[in-house]
């Protein structure tokens, strides 16, 4: 860990194997109950999260075990505990305190000097954590690196994780910052320590006054890669912590795809106000707790969680049961109250950790059971399902979600689910991939759901029946309930696109699939990848709020699915203005589709397509040169939700909304909170309206959320409304 000459060494030897394939792309394997104590981590459920600092849209009462350590030196000496919750509370009698911290280090200005409750939660894509801290000297200003790689010198928590839960040894010797692996097949390849701190560097552009600057960075990782920049083989310590580390870019990409940060923090005058629960606060009423909360999420995007809310554990002996997805886990507090920055004998820097002992002078001489680097010493991360944070309404419309691996949802997957988590849906992932999908099983888990959504991730053939067989029906083609696919290579075994008469059940890629391959170049009437569809009948409900014609729905040009369709199809959208390649299109229940039947129920294309390639330019296209060998612009990477616009993404819910039948209403949340002598007021989910009075005329409140209420005087009442989507 950081600069301390008792377990920090100079840079010895770097893994440069698997740079790309770190952490975020290994899968979970079950083991035994953490030795150091077992922390359950729950579904979020039917709850969104802003990664603001504010505390107001966690549901802190849905939290109701403390994962307790014995008191020390007990649990430090234990070789395991029974401590089990779903959240974790700082108890300076049941800390390992470490890095010279006194045992009075922490209360030294009594029951205000700290204490933090710590908090999790997860959904398809993040593992999320809170840690709500009370502190009444913060410190977020001795970190002066560029990219925060010494934020361990601001107020903040650090853990450890055992991505797949299979290490059992130390992981730290004189490699720093590796974490020790003889190769780069060793289990320890997907365990990393990540810092998090407070850091006014990072403070958002134009926040409010009770805004911290935040942010999260690896410290050391058995995939060096993760830091920073790999140069000539070796960590470039200079961009440790930022762009070129695996770890950094998959933040920015998540941002860039919901527009929601990785990390914020935020200051409270009043902790109880802000409706925190830590222990201290709910025992002393008569006490007011200056402090800060942290929020970040870690972008595991199903690779590393399992969705354990998978229809295939419901099979019996299934080799596709999803087992509870556990992770080696550790987590230490950090309380800076010092002047001194980056100085190795600073005392003023206070350690804890949740579990383990005193002992962090790494490996060598030391790979005893209470030393902080051995992970068969650490707890554990079991992430449940069955209890979300916060239960869907029973009313919620349930997408039947079919991924390539409900397990590790690749592509667009999470991203795709969270969206319609988020918007009013409850998914329900089934794996499709990777086996024979029986076609008794597929037509079992649509009981309950108000739609089918096939994903492009899938192996179009798993869903036949017979399963595997190319020329066989759609195993769900002739079921009653509205199916949307994203997967243009079952068009054909679903029967909704013309074949050619020579069809025997292989891909024709010219009468159905999508743009921007080879094979639709040659027919010299594709035009390549694009941003922008056209849209051809804007009174359908799929385009409600879209213009007619052209419509951008991209960020950057990729392919779009497509197909020959019969003449019951409605075209919502092409893909040239001519109307050449519909784009999304969809038969109504008795429509007839190509080969002669009719649809059971409604049976969508979507338009978002697949991996493609840009072609190369000929004469009398623009742009060509013949000096100058050009392509069109490349479409060459696995389907990306981010690369959808405000467009695009009112099409996709336009388009559920549509497919389900059935009015979705999303969640409205809204909380306020000071700052000085303001008011900040964070919703969504609607529109923000106020009045003077409780039953009086609310009119609309101007500016995007948050919205800050200057020195406000009187009463003023505030609300969400919600309109209706149908």
């Amino acid at each position: 860990m950081k600069t301390y000459k008792s377990f920090s060494h100079p840079l010895r030897r770097v893994l440069t194997a698997g740079m790309i394939a770190a952490a975020l792309s290994l899968l979970p394997t079950a083991v035994e109950a953490g030795p150091k104590g077992t922390v359950n981590v729950r579904a979020l459920g039917n709850r969104s999260l802003n990664m603001d600092g504010n505390i107001a849209d966690w549901p802190l009462s849905a939290f109701t075990k403390v994962a307790q350590q014995p008191l020390f030196p007990e649990g430090q000496n234990a070789t395991s505990t029974s401590a089990n919750g779903d959240h974790l509370v700082f108890d300076n009698k049941r800390v390992g305190l470490f890095n010279g911290t006194a045992e009075d280090g922490f209360t030294a200005d009594g029951i205000n000097d700290f204490g933090a409750s710590t908090y999790f939660a997860f959904d398809h894509k993040f593992l999320y954590i809170l840690s709500v801290v009370i502190d009444n000297t913060l410190r977020d200003d001795l970190d002066v690196s560029a990219f925060g790689s010494t934020g361990f010198l601001n107020d903040g928590f650090e853990f450890f994780l055992d991505a797949k839960g299979d290490s059992t040894d130390c992981i730290s010797d004189d490699g720093f910052p590796n974490v020790d692996g003889p190769d780069s097949l060793s289990p320890n390849t997907d365990d990393f320590q990540a810092t998090v701190g407070l850091n006014a560097n990072f403070k958002p552009a134009g926040s409010a006054a009770n805004v911290l600057g935040a942010r999260q960075t690896i410290e050391r990782g058995g995939t060096v890669a993760m830091l920073g920049p790999i140069v000539d083989g070796v960590l470039d310590a200079a961009g440790k912590g930022g762009p070129g580390g695996t770890y950094r870019d998959a933040l920015t990409a998540s941002t860039a795809s919901d527009g929601i940060a990785d990390i914020g923090a935020m200051k409270y005058d009043d902790l109880r106000a802000a409706g925190a629960l830590n222990p201290e606060i709910l025992a002393n009423p008569g006490t007011t707790f200056k402090g800060y909360a942290i929020e970040m999420r870690v972008p595991l995007r199903g690779r590393i969680i399992g969705d354990l809310n998978s229809e295939r554990a419901r099979v019996a002996d299934s080799e596709q049961v999803v087992q509870p997805s556990t992770m080696g886990f550790d987590l230490f507090w950090r309380d800076v109250d010092g002047l001194v920055p980056d100085a190795e004998d600073d005392k003023s820097i206070k350690w804890a950790d949740w579990a383990q002992s005193t002992t962090v002078t790494g490996c060598t001489g030391d790979p005893t059971p209470s030393n902080l680097f051995n992970t068969a010493n650490w707890g554990q991360l079991v992430f449940d399902a069955t209890k979300p944070l916060v239960p869907f309404p029973a009313t919620t419309p349930k997408i039947l979600f079919i991924s390539a691996n409900a397990a590790t949802l690749p592509n667009a997957d999470a991203d795709l689910m969270n969206f319609f988590d988020a918007n009013g849906y409850q998914t329900v992932s089934f794996h499709s991939s990777g086996y024979a999908l029986q076609p008794d099983e597929a037509r079992a888990a649509i009981a309950g759901k108000a739609l089918v959504f096939i994903s492009e991730t899938i192996g179009s053939t798993t869903m036949t029946d017979p399963a595997n067989s190319g020329g066989a029906p759609l195993s769900l083609k002739d079921s009653d309930i509205p199916i949307v696919s994203n997967e243009a290579f079952i068009f054909d075994n679903a029967q909704w696109v013309t074949l050619p008469p020579d069809w025997a059940g292989g891909n024709d890629f010219t009468n159905f699939g999508n743009t921007a391959r080879s094979e639709v170049y040659a027919t010299g009437t594709d035009p390549g990848p694009l941003d922008a569809l056209h849209i051809k009948l804007p009174g359908h409900p799929m385009a409600a709020g879209l213009p007619a014609g052209k419509v951008t729905v991209y960020t950057k040009p990729y392919s779009f699915n497509f197909g020959l369709l019969s003449a019951d199809a409605e075209i919502i959208a092409s893909v040239n203005a001519d109307g050449t390649f519909p784009t999304h299109w969809s038969y109504d229940k008795g429509k007839k589709l190509p080969d002669g039947t009719t649809a059971p129920n409604k049976r969508i294309c979507l338009f978002l397509g697949q991996v493609g390639t840009g072609r190369d330019l000929v004469e009398g296209d623009p742009g060509y040169d013949p000096a100058v060998p050009k392509r069109t612009p490349e479409a060459n990477f696995p389907t990306d939700f981010g690369i959808l616009n405000a467009n695009g993404k009112k099409l996709l819910l336009n388009t559920l909304s549509y497919a389900s039948g059935k009015t979705v209403t999303v969640p409205p949340t809204i909380s306020i909170a000071k700052s000085g002598a303001n008011v900040v007021i964070t919703y969504a989910g609607g529109t923000l309206q106020s009045s003077a009075t409780i039953n009086g005329t609310f009119a609309p409140e101007a500016g995007a959320s948050p919205v800050t209420i200057s020195s406000p005087t009187g009463n003023k009442y505030y609300r969400v409304i919600v309109a209706d989507r149908k």
